[in-house]
């Protein structure tokens, strides 16, 4: 490539940069090498995601609907994330945080941050502040029953890589809709679909319940189902006691 070719090369990325953002196109050298992911607790989910547990600087979707443990899963892999001295961001669309279960779960409130926004893109313009300006360890996105459209999820993308934070989106599913009816292409790099199988008995007391969990979309483990024990007494655990 002679001189005035890689000053046209340089005139064009520059352009493209001030119209998308300055992520939008970069060298490959100039990406930084990803981060360990984060573990869920329950080892042979984490075996399944080939040990790399959750991805940092990338969004991870949890599908399920309502007791099937999603939420479960969402509040123990933040645990693991503040193990690591992260703080966390939960944002609640529709109040639904229970903080006394989350703290069951492990999860240290001290260092959790709760916002319950109004609407969905209001919801989205947080995490997007948040990712471009503070040093988060993990976020969680639950938006109840309002499924994002992918456009606004891919505003994320571009400062998400960068940032090194975890990224939760529960997906709740209606009774009549199939997960793959809910997926819509959306800009994710892991995707479980979890599901609640049966419920764990002790005599006549339920003491949990056993939870499948399918992987849909990743790097590794696409379509491996592993099924994970919750049980809970005055503090929730899963498999790994």
């Amino acid at each position: 490539m002679d001189a005035e070719q890689s000053a046209r090369l340089e005139a064009l990325l520059t352009t493209i940069q001030q119209r998308f953002g300055a992520d939008a196109l970069r060298k490959v050298n100039a990406l930084s090498p990803a981060a360990p992911g984060v573990l869920t607790g329950f080892p042979t989910l984490d075996a399944a995601l080939e040990g790399g547990g959750i991805p940092r600087g990338q969004t991870t979707e949890l599908l399920g609907r309502a007791t099937s443990g999603m939420t479960t899963l969402a509040y123990k892999i933040v645990h693991h994330a503040q193990a690591q001295d992260a703080y966390a961001i939960y944002i609640d669309l529709e109040g639904t945080f229970d903080p006394d279960y989350a703290a069951r779960c492990g999860v240290a409130l001290d260092r959790l941050f709760l916002a319950r926004p109004d609407t969905r893109v209001e919801a989205l313009d947080i995490a997007y502040d948040l990712l471009s300006s503070a040093s988060i360890g993990a976020l969680v996105l639950d938006l109840g029953r309002t499924v994002p459209e992918s456009r606004l999820l891919r505003r994320l993308t571009s400062v998400l890589s960068r940032s090194g934070c975890m990224v939760l989106l529960l997906i709740w599913l209606p009774d009549d809709v199939s997960a793959p009816l809910m997926v819509h292409n959306r800009p994710s790099a892991l995707r479980l679909l979890i599901d609640r199988k049966a419920w764990l008995c002790q005599m006549d007391d339920i003491v949990g319940y056993q939870t499948a969990v399918t992987v849909l979309k990743g790097r590794t483990g696409v379509g491996k189902q592993v099924e994970i024990d919750i049980t809970f007494d005055s503090l929730v655990n899963g498999d790994l006691t």
